[in-house]
């Protein structure tokens, strides 16, 4: 029971480490973490292994970064999400029990609480609401991060809690893990039912989230578990991997046939599966798990041919899932979409339906799949269909829509079969699968890669600093699209800290991962914990996990786990008594010193909310390390259209001068306004022109730009050839990349006035 308060306790902190209130949460967490250090640094200090250190000199590269980041806004939002998480590292070690028969156990409990409480308020969201409404009413008192959740991607999956799936995903599949590997472990019946149960929690809304990339990074992960586990373990274990897939697999089919549309009233079945099935998994193992594991336990030889006889059978299934259709259904409000990967040339459809049906058939090749547009090939009804699929093509949609009740017994195009109903497949994962090998993500995923490498390459050493890919990604995007981060952790690795933070985060995958296999004979818990490393891994490269408040402290705890139950395994840093105190003042000081700065942001804010005066602004820009642009330009703004005094003229110009040297996403549009607004025409066109530099792809932006000039027109040399230069600036954009900037009718006639002169 003291490892379900503290997974509640943790799984609050998770919560509150919400962007608009992580400033104080973050302040907390750093008091508490420096008492813990001085209280408990005796037993701190036999816990520095080199896990710990490598995570240690990350988190401090990345703190230092945010000193020298672009944007110290941005910076300080990132950071703030690591410190939290390391914070919460430092309080597992210090907390955790020194006499633990298997140490970690009370922390990785802990941990799997945290994912079962996420776990169960995200179902419940489909369900009752009577346990997340609670809950989620509590942490609105404190913060809107929770406000107003739909819980379900309609049709296709649940998005959680946490609204985003894939990082709900990975949240989840660390608690699945480290929930299997305590109930492999368990020694009591009790113990043993207590983490099935949480298992199971864990593991039903990891499906329903149904992430693609964390399912294929899971399944890495429980085969390398099974190969670092003991071989007369790995029976009992496959056994209970496969009880709790099949039921998990039955519940998510019924939750996702009955539940997976917007929530209108108290929906029983998923909250009644997920008690149901946790009941079912007890007795499943009780009688049928433990007594196979037992027979598979005196028959060890067998067992490398047990699972590859299941993985056989699972991509039988796989097969067969995706083979084996049957009739559709399509009724007034209800469509049913399908994807075909059809060869280029002419086609029609032949359908059999029990009444009429309308088709709307669209292409996409690889630039439309990244810019998320289509070619509509036809529109209309589906009998006899006609359409012409472009060479280029990379995937045709065809989505069947009525105006009442119709089953579809059969449709194809050019004798081939469109998949109707996959017989074997949840309706929901069919849904998400569909376009697969033509996926819109995954592709533009690609874009953002190859985009956070043309960042990279700014700074390749040291890095832009926390958030560059954030305020830079506009500036060499090829075509517009919204991101914060670059779904591969590596390149926002580099982006941020460069090859010396890389370097530190690959040190401490490898470290781990050595301290792991060398502890894998020796700690119960060694092989669960590499299988959550590689989970971790993995879905670093296609996700944006790391970058986010909910996952950081769930990784970290892994990481804190490996170094309280694997790091003993690796050579001991050659540190004295002394040394190790240092090590802890220098990170006590930092988290220290870190803390004073987010203070003084905390003050700065205040200030102006009590007193929304200049005077104060001045106060706040000397106050605030992070955030001093928004209160300078603040200033400047507040001066542009007023008589000011000739001294608050000459702090306006020398805060405007400091800001016109900040890459920023919006700084110097509103500059080029106060130069306009103050008479100075060429400053105004040349910050003009650094904003639609550093914002290039974006069509609003240019709008913006344009809108502006065309509010100032004059007739002076100056402004006409610095309005041709921005024009010119804008051709040249359009010419080189795929993108295609529109700007309005009214601003087009604009230019054309200036470019045929």
């Amino acid at each position: 029971m003291i490892s379900l308060g503290f997974g509640c306790l943790y799984f609050l902190a998770v919560c509150f480490c919400a962007q608009d209130v992580i400033k104080t949460v973050s302040l907390v967490l750093a008091v508490l973490s420096l008492l813990a250090v001085a209280f408990r640094r005796n037993l701190l200090r036999e816990r520095i292994f080199l896990p710990f250190l490598a995570l240690s000199l990350f988190v401090i590269m990345n703190g230092i970064s945010s000193f020298y980041a672009i944007s110290g806004k941005f910076a300080l939002r990132e950071f703030l999400k690591v410190l939290s998480a390391f914070c919460l590292v430092l309080l597992i070690l210090t907390l955790s029990p020194v006499q633990e028969k298997r140490p970690g156990t009370r922390a990785a409990a802990a941990l799997a609480v945290c994912g079962a409480l996420g776990s169960l308020i995200s179902i419940d969201l489909l369900s009752t609401r009577l346990i997340s409404g609670a809950v989620l009413g509590f942490l609105s008192l404190f913060t809107d991060e929770y406000t107003w959740l739909s819980g379900v991607e309609t049709g296709t999956r649940m998005t959680s809690m946490f609204i985003n799936p894939n990082v709900f995903a990975g949240f989840s599949g660390i608690a699945v893990l480290l929930s299997l590997g305590l109930a492999a472990e368990a020694e009591k019946s009790s113990e043993r039912n207590y983490y099935l149960v949480l298992l199971y929690i864990n593991a039903l809304a990891f499906l329903l989230a149904f992430s693609l990339g964390a399912s294929i990074f899971v399944l890495a992960a429980y085969l390398v578990y099974l190969f670092l586990l003991p071989k007369e373990k790995r029976g009992g274990s496959l056994i209970l991997m496969l009880e709790t897939l099949l039921l998990v697999i039955l519940s998510a089919g019924l939750v996702s046939a009955t539940s997976f549309q917007e929530w209108s009233g108290i929906q029983p079945i998923p909250l009644a599966c997920t008690a149901v099935g946790a009941a079912l998994l007890c007795v499943l193992d009780l009688f049928v798990g433990k007594r196979i594991a037992a027979w598979l336990s005196e028959r060890s030889k067998i067992i490398p041919y047990t699972i590859a006889a299941v993985l056989v059978l699972i991509a039988a299934y796989v097969i067969a899932a995706w083979s084996i259709t049957g009739a559709g259904e399509v009724s007034k409000g209800v469509t049913l979409r399908r994807a075909m990967y059809l060869e280029p040339g002419e086609y029609s459809m032949d359908i059999q339906a029990s009444g009429s049906v309308t088709v709307r058939i669209v292409s996409q090749n690889k630039r439309e799949t990244m810019l998320h547009t289509s070619e509509r090939l036809y529109y209309g009804k589906a009998k006899k269909a006609t359409f012409t699929v472009p060479e280029d093509s990379l995937v045709q949609y065809f989505t069947f829509s009525a105006k009442k009740d119709v089953t579809i017994e059969a449709a194809s195009v050019g004798g081939k079969k469109i998949p109707l109903k996959y017989l074997l497949l949840p309706g929901f994962m069919a849904n998400r699968l569909q376009g697969l090998f033509a996926n819109e993500n995954a592709i533009q995923r690609l874009v953002f890669f190859e985009d956070g490498i043309k960042l990279f390459k700014r700074s390749p050493i040291i890095g832009l600093g926390m958030g560059a890919y954030e305020n830079g990604i506009k500036s060499v995007q090829t075509f517009y699209y919204e991101t914060k981060y670059a779904h591969d952790h590596y390149i926002e690795v580099l982006v941020q800290v460069g090859i010396v933070g890389l370097v530190l985060f690959l040190a401490l995958l490898v470290i781990s991962a050595i301290a792991i296999w060398r502890s894998r004979k020796s700690q119960p818990y060694a092989p669960v914990l590499g299988a959550a490393l590689v989970f971790m891994a993995g879905h670093a490269a296609v996700e944006v996990v790391f970058s986010t408040f909910v996952y950081l402290p769930m990784a970290y705890g892994v990481f804190a786990l490996i170094n309280l139950c694997c790091g003993p395994a690796l050579p001991k840093p050659s540190l004295s008594k002394l040394a190790k105190n240092i090590v802890m003042g220098v990170l006590a000081a930092c988290i220290f010193i870190y803390g004073i700065f987010v203070a003084c942001n905390i003050a700065a804010d205040r200030l102006l909310e009590r007193q929304p005066t200049l005077n104060s602004v001045v106060t706040a820009v000397k106050l605030d390390k992070f955030e001093w642009a928004d209160y300078a330009l603040a200033y400047v703004n507040n001066t542009m259209d007023s008589e000011v005094s000739l001294g608050t003229r000459i702090q306006a110009d020398e805060y405007a001068d400091r800001l016109s040297k900040v890459s920023s996403n919006t700084v110097q549009i509103y500059l080029a306004q106060y130069y306009f607004s103050t008479n100075r025409m060429e400053k105004g066109l040349q910050m003009v022109e650094k904003y639609v530099d550093y914002v290039s792809s974006d069509p609003s932006a240019w709008q913006t730009a344009f809108n502006l000039l065309m509010a100032v027109e004059t007739d002076s040399d100056v402004y006409r050839d610095g309005v041709m230069r921005i024009a010119k600036k804008l051709e040249d954009w359009n010419a080189k990349n795929l993108g295609d900037i529109q700007v309005s009718e009214e601003t087009e006639a604009f230019l054309a006035k200036y470019l045929s002169n």
